[in-house]
């Protein structure tokens, strides 16, 4: 009887190991099967759902239905409904797109790594390269009107007059990494970057104002709520205000050093949502980053989201419909 119940419990151990060897070899599977998840042939993103590329922007044409979201590995979303299904879309070449414009709903550019900008005036069925000799990664793009324009490394400014089609280049005065770009109007222009750099023109790109008012934190977002007043914000809780255009600046005290990114005026999300995951205004948890709110010149507001979700990129169209985009 011992010998036998031995040799049961020696089977039950060999089958024990041999059922945990299949579950453990599937779920290795699994991870490297998630891992390998992109757009190659052969594979198609399950979960999540349309895609799992961390994404770098979105942005959304003036009918608040009309939008696209890009990231890595080539990422381009398409949506027609405000956000609540997306298409998948791709480039001519694989490579990392880091923002997007959306003029109106068939018309946006796209600028990514390497110095691609591309453009489509057909709602993302065809995206063709626009003319430029830059060759340094682009970070940011913006436009009013037709005017527009792009940063990237090493004080790259890129200037845009037929709505994306072809860039030149404008001298910047700088070797800084200019991460985010925003326009008033065709003359009036903010650009930030690395090492609290902070560049402003008035007169189209022709001359270009240098100021840190954030020391040598890193800008992380930049706004106009007039032609006079300008805000910036950056690493390391700095919050900054011109009243004039930037030429002067004066620090706001927020008595954080928490790592600030920035909304338009009249984008305030009450509700932001991420594969399901809800960020509220004074949600609890430790917080690992704020966004400062602009909605008015005299008045803001700034919300936390919790711990490990990353939020790059969001904006608002009314008190309860939010979209953002991130990773988690």
């Amino acid at each position: 009887m011992s010998k036998l119940s031995g040799r049961m419990g020696h089977m039950g151990r060999m089958g024990l190991i041999g059922l945990i060897g299949p579950i453990c070899l599937i779920g290795l599977m699994t991870v490297t099967s998630h891992a390998q998840l992109r757009s190659g042939q052969g594979w198609a993103w399950q979960n999540p759902l349309p895609q799992g590329n961390p994404l770098n922007a979105i942005h959304f044409a003036k009918d608040k239905l009309s939008g696209f979201a890009v990231g890595n590995d080539n990422t381009i979303l398409r949506t027609q409904d405000g956000g609540f299904t997306w298409q998948r879309q791709s480039l001519p070449l694989d490579l990392t797109i880091s923002s997007v414009y959306v003029r109106n709903k068939e018309t946006a550019v796209v600028v990514g790594a390497r110095g691609a900008i591309y453009f489509t005036d057909d709602g993302g069925r065809h995206w063709l390269p626009a003319k430029t000799d830059a060759k340094d990664h682009l970070y940011s793009v913006t436009f009013a009107q037709r005017i527009g324009w792009a940063t990237g490394t090493y004080g790259r400014i890129l200037k845009s007059i037929d709505g994306g089609e072809s860039w030149t280049s404008q001298p910047a005065g700088t070797d800084e990494h200019l991460a985010k770009v925003t326009a008033l109007d065709n003359q009036t222009a903010a650009v930030g970057g690395m090492n609290g750099a902070v560049l402003t023109t008035l007169d189209g790109g022709t001359t270009w104002k240098h100021s840190k008012p954030c020391g040598g934190a890193r800008i992380s977002g930049i706004a106009f709520l007039s032609a006079k007043s300008v805000f910036v914000v950056g690493y390391a809780g700095c919050v900054a205000r011109s009243d004039d255009s930037g030429e002067t600046w004066a620090r706001i005290n927020t008595f954080s050093r928490s790592d600030f990114r920035i909304r338009r005026p009249d984008r305030w999300p009450t509700r932001t949502e991420w594969y399901g995951l809800p960020a509220t205004a004074g949600s609890h948890g430790c917080p690992s980053m704020f966004e400062l709110i602009l909605d008015s010149p005299r008045s803001t507001w700034a919300i936390t989201l919790p711990a490990g979700r990353s939020v790059r990129m969001g904006l608002s169209f009314d008190p309860m419909t939010a979209v953002t985009a991130g990773s988690v």
